[in-house]
């Protein structure tokens, strides 16, 4: 199956290079800096799917995992992960090609990815924030909550939905209240420009404006 994939991807002008266990996958993913990613839930010593989590706090580099296990659950514990796309084995080799091609596709948009809002400029790849030309420190946890508002200017994006990206949980149990609070520290860090452009959508999530109400007042939550 290995020789099947690196097939398909020399085709299309991959280097392939492969890994035989989870901590492999990881130290070749530091080291080569790779333009798409395909993973087995099945690894030794660290499985694909913390493998795609660990590449998730790191990078939006196109993941697709590849693998036998095919019930309902796995393939969305794969998403959950931070996986673009779920391939069962056995599959079509023209099917994987596509699914690879789409994925990059989709992927391609990131690296270029740049918002400006006013005095608020959002570096996705190079994760950088300027406010007034002056830089932002952001922490972790900040940084994955605003890259899901960045990606979707002028969209509501759920706390639930926040609260997967920032913590990778469903334990919705205290999860409003940990968002609440994040989103509160990442206007702060902003300042004006974080209160304007940050809106609380009541009930339901939050939502970076790109034209923010010239009387929108800093929110309390």
């Amino acid at each position: 199956m290995t020789m099947i994939i690196e097939y398909i991807l020399d085709r299309r002008g991959f280097d392939s290079i492969v890994a035989r266990t989870g901590a492999q996958a990881l130290e070749m993913f530091r080291t080569s800096e790779p333009d798409v990613v395909l993973l087995d839930i099945t690894m030794p010593r660290i499985g694909g799917l913390e493998v795609c989590r660990e590449i998730r706090r790191v990078s939006q580099v196109p993941v697709l995992m590849v693998t036998a296990h095919g019930e309902a659950e796995d393939i969305l514990a794969g998403f959950q992960a931070g996986a673009d796309d779920y391939v069962t084995k056995p599959f079509d080799p023209r099917v994987l090609g596509t699914r690879v091609d789409n994925a990059m596709r989709r992927g391609a948009i990131l690296p270029t990815l740049r918002v400006d809002l006013d005095e608020l400029s959002i570096d996705l790849q190079g994760r950088s924030v300027e406010v007034s030309g002056a830089s932002v420190t952001l922490s972790m946890v900040e940084w994955r909550l605003l890259i899901p508002l960045a990606e979707r200017v002028d969209n509501v994006v759920s706390w639930r939905s926040l609260l997967r990206r920032g913590w990778e949980t469903e334990d919705w149990l205290g999860g409003r209240e940990l968002v609440k609070s994040t989103v509160y520290r990442l206007r702060h860090k902003l300042g004006p420009a974080g209160a304007r452009h940050i809106e609380t959508v009541r009930g339901e999530g939050y939502r970076l404006r790109s034209n923010p109400a010239e009387q929108y007042r800093q929110p309390t939550s």
